[in-house]
C-alpha cells in the first residue's frame, strides 16, 4: 500500500518561509531505528520522528516508524545525494 503526501496550493501560498525545511520519511519493511543508525554511520545527522496524528495517518507506525533530516542552505548537492544513496541501499 502506497501513500503520497502533497501540500495544496492555499497551504504552501500560507506557509512560513522562516521555517527550517525538514523531511520525515519512512522506508517499508525497515524499522526507523535501523535506518537511523545506517544514516548515521554514514555521516548523515537525523532524528527518530515522534509520532503524530499526521504520521500514524499516513501509516509510518505500519512502516516501523520515521526519521526526520533537517536541510538547510549550507547543505550540498553532495549531501542530498548521499542521503538518497544511503536511503536506497535499505529498500
Amino acid at each position: 500500500r502506497q501513500r503520497q503526501m502533497c501540500i495544496r496550493d492555499r497551504a504552501a501560498a500560507e506557509a512560513s518561509t522562516e521555517r527550517l525545511p525538514r523531511l520525515t520519511f519512512g522506508v517499508q519493511g525497515v524499522p526507523a531505528a535501523t535506518v537511523y543508525e545506517r544514516l548515521f554511520d554514514n555521516g548523515i545527522v537525523t532524528t527518530l520522528a515522534t509520532p503524530t496524528p499526521l504520521l500514524t495517518d499516513m501509516g509510518l507506525e505500519e512502516m516501523g516508524g520515521a526519521v526526520t533530516v533537517g536541510l538547510g542552505p549550507f547543505n550540498t548537492y553532495a549531501d542530498i545525494e548521499q542521503l538518497i544513496r544511503v536511503v536506497a541501499s535499505l529498500a
